[in-house]
């Protein structure tokens, strides 16, 4: 990611901070996390599914993937006192382009747009988590914020996979109304 000209979008998920190039955005849309229907693909990332203007968008939700979910949370989901629905209340979902395709990308919070002014590389030892999803650091306000490489959460052979799941769970919904 090159500094000259980047705009970014600035978000925050879990209390951390978060960003990616602004041209991938298409829209934000503010909805009731009920809206989101839980689905577990076979891409890890992909965490749900959304009607979108009529279209039936992935829904990346990063919390677990990225391991931010809270100790406290963890331990009231083992206690079964965790209430998704009101511990999520109303989001924000960015709708993005992906490599020419719509996702919706789950937030808690829309921080602001600004100019990509400082630019980090990603250090490579500091997550667990494959490379691929981070394109480097930078600052907001004295706090860091990791720089997301969004063009590089799906690939290609995991849109094959998620394209014919979603097909046949369309398929399974219209054959149980009729």
């Amino acid at each position: 990611m090159e500094e000259s000209g980047v705009q970014l979008l600035c978000f925050e998920l879990c209390g951390e901070k978060f960003a990616f190039n602004l041209d991938y955005l298409v829209e934000i849309v503010r909805i009731q996390a009920g809206e989101i229907t839980p689905w577990y693909s076979p891409v890890p990332i992909i965490r749900g599914k959304w009607n979108y203007r009529g279209q039936t968008l992935c829904v990346i939700d990063m919390r677990e993937f990225f391991g931010l979910e809270t100790p406290a949370v963890t331990r009231m989901q083992e206690a079964g006192t965790y209430d998704l629905e009101q511990e999520r209340g109303t989001k924000s979902i960015l709708v993005v382009m992906i490599q020419n395709r719509l996702f919706g990308m789950l937030t808690d919070r829309v921080l602001q747009m600004q100019p990509l002014i400082q630019y980090y590389e990603y250090p490579a030892l500091i997550s667990t988590l494959p490379r691929r999803y981070f394109a480097g650091i930078s600052m907001r306000e004295a706090e860091l914020v990791l720089l997301l490489a969004i063009e590089d959460f799906v690939r290609d052979y995991e849109w094959e996979t998620l394209s014919q799941e979603l097909t046949a769970s369309v398929e399974s919904s219209l054959a149980s109304v009729a």
